[in-house]
């Protein structure tokens, strides 16, 4: 028997990539997948294009809305109740190699403590628009913690496969109205504070586009990170410690008694000198890569995390 897994994916304007995507998903092997796409406003052809794949595939549903941005587009997406094995995320521009689903299965089903919240994630092959090759990211140094995920989420939405108890953990999310997290961000964050497992896998099974168009800052130098970082830390002050207090407001009770505290002390790091150097030298606050280790150190003495 097969596992079923659920895609859910959110578009925005991508009539030039969405069709080589959504046949990478139904080519997948050794699962049973259905995929669920919001279509977040396309004013291109987009729309269009889904429709013709629903007159043609039964495994394929789609409902559209207002403009809502891909964090909330994400999440809602997730309000339903799919009684499936498995869940994934998926980006409209990307390729999937044929056994991705299957491959990041096998890992999920390696863990002896299936009763938990489980995450799978992978390295990526970054790819031109043209999937020509361009480079590994396979996250040197990576700090699997949840302090690492207040420092800087480095890990890659589109990889992930989760299963259905950080699923049942991540459904009420779009709900939360002062919530403004990416949907890859606050499921590694309530994958770790449930005291579930994240399970990275060093291979790649996704081409992963980058152009001039992606919203990620991945693969800019060191300049161009440093600019987006300050423009980031003008618009979104004390984004950690407001994230940890709608967490703490809203999951506590999910909470394994450390994380609880972890969390707390990022919610609540302005309210004593002590909790403030704490925090400033906490080790967990390390994500693995220098540059926004720092960075986030100078937020903290700015009383801004």
């Amino acid at each position: 028997m097969k596992y079923k897994v659920k895609v859910f994916m959110s578009t925005y304007n991508g009539e030039k990539y969405i069709k080589e995507q959504l046949d990478s998903l139904l080519k997948q092997i050794d699962v049973d997948v259905s995929i669920l796409i919001r279509d977040d406003g396309s004013t291109d052809d987009t729309l269009n294009i889904i429709k013709q794949y629903k007159k043609l595939y039964n495994n394929i549903d789609f409902y559209y809305g207002e403009n809502i941005g891909y964090k909330k587009s994400f999440l809602h997406l997730l309000t339903n109740d799919f009684k499936v094995d498995y869940y994934a995320f998926c980006d409209q521009d990307d390729v999937w190699k044929s056994n991705k689903l299957i491959e990041g299965i096998r890992k999920l089903e390696e863990d002896k403590f299936f009763n938990r919240a489980l995450l799978y994630v992978s390295s990526l092959e970054r790819v031109d628009e043209n999937l020509k090759f361009l480079s590994m990211q396979s996250f040197k140094n990576l700090r699997l913690t949840i302090g690492a995920e207040f420092t800087r989420h480095r890990l890659a939405g589109c990889t992930f496969i989760f299963n259905r108890k950080l699923y049942n953990l991540i459904k009420k999310s779009y709900n939360i109205k002062e919530l403004n997290c990416s949907h890859d961000k606050l499921i590694s964050i309530l994958c770790l504070a449930s005291g579930g497992k994240i399970i990275f896998d060093k291979n790649s099974y996704i081409l992963f586009r980058r152009y001039g168009t992606n919203t990620s800052i991945d693969g800019k130098n060191i300049l161009k990170k440093i600019i987006k970082e300050k423009e980031k830390f003008r618009k979104n002050k004390n984004e950690n410690s407001n994230l940890a207090k709608i967490l703490l407001n809203y999951y506590k009770n999910d909470f394994t008694n450390d994380m609880y505290k972890r969390i707390d002390l990022y919610a609540n790091y302005r309210t004593s000198i002590f909790k403030y150097i704490k925090l400033i030298i906490s080790k967990d606050i390390d994500c693995g890569f220098w540059f926004y280790n720092l960075f986030i150190r100078f937020v903290i003495l700015c009383r801004c995390f």
